[in-house]
C-alpha cells in the first residue's frame, strides 16, 4: 500500500504505513530507505510538514552508520541536508556520489543539487556547469531546465536563458519520464511486481 501511494505522489498517505513498517523491521535498510524517501518528498511538497527532513535525515543517517557505502543513502541524505541548508556536508556527500556512482538517476540528482547549492552560495558559473550535465543527462527534465535558465538570468545572459526554456516548450509533447520525479517517487516503481507477487501467493 505504501508503495501504491508513493506511486501516485500521495507522500503524506504513505508515511503512517512506512512508519508502522519501520518500528516492525528497525533493521530492514530498504523500508527504511523508503520511509526516508516518503518524508523527503513530503517534506519539499508541504511546508508546514519541515519535520519530515529530520525524519528522512534520521533514516539516511541510520542506513549509512551500518553501510557507509550506501549510495542512494549518501544521495538522499545530500539532498535533505542542502534543503536544511547545512551545504558543507551536502557538497561533500554529493561529491562523493558523483566518483562512485553510474546510475543516471543518482548523477543526474547529484549535479542538479550541487547546481543547486553553488547557485544559492553566488557561485553562478559552476551552478550552470552542473545544471548542464544534469540537463544532458535528461533534457526533457523541466526542473533542470528551469534551474539552468534562472542561473542564466541571475547571471544577466538573458537570451540563453530565454533559449533553453524555449528549446524545452518544442520537446514539451515528448513523453519520456521526468526523471526528478522518478527520484522523489523512490522505488514506488516497484509497486506492479510485488503486487503481482502477493497475487501468485493467494492465486496460485
Amino acid at each position: 500500500m505504501a508503495y501504491y501511494f508513493q506511486s501516485d505522489h500521495k507522500f503524506l498517505v504513505s508515511v503512517p504505513f512506512l512508519l508502522e513498517l519501520t518500528n516492525d523491521y528497525p533493521e530492514d535498510f530498504e523500508v527504511r530507505l523508503a520511509y526516508g524517501s516518503v518524508c523527503e518528498a513530503a517534506g519539499i511538497l508541504y511546508g508546514p510538514f519541515r519535520d519530515h527532513l529530520e525524519i528522512a535525515e534520521e533514516q539516511y543517517r541510520s542506513i549509512l552508520a551500518s553501510v557507509p557505502d550506501h549510495i542512494e543513502a549518501s544521495l538522499r541524505l545530500g539532498h535533505v541536508l542542502k534543503l536544511r541548508r547545512q551545504h558543507d556536508e551536502a557538497l561533500e556527500l554529493l561529491q562523493d556520489v558523483l566518483s562512485r556512482s553510474v546510475d543516471p538517476v543518482h548523477m543526474f540528482v547529484a549535479n542538479l543539487l550541487l547546481g543547486d547549492i553553488h547557485r544559492s552560495e553566488g557561485r553562478l558559473q559552476i551552478a550552470i556547469d552542473f545544471y548542464n550535465t544534469a540537463l544532458q543527462i535528461d533534457r526533457n527534465c523541466l526542473v533542470a531546465a528551469v534551474a539552468v535558465s534562472h542561473a542564466l538570468h541571475q547571471a544577466r545572459r538573458l537570451e540563453e536563458s530565454t533559449d533553453v526554456l524555449r528549446e524545452l516548450l518544442h520537446r514539451s509533447d515528448e513523453s519520456e519520464q521526468d526523471t526528478w520525479w522518478l527520484y522523489l517517487s523512490g522505488h514506488s516503481d516497484r509497486f506492479e511486481s510485488l503486487l503481482g507477487e502477493l497475487h501468485r501467493e493467494v492465486f496460485p
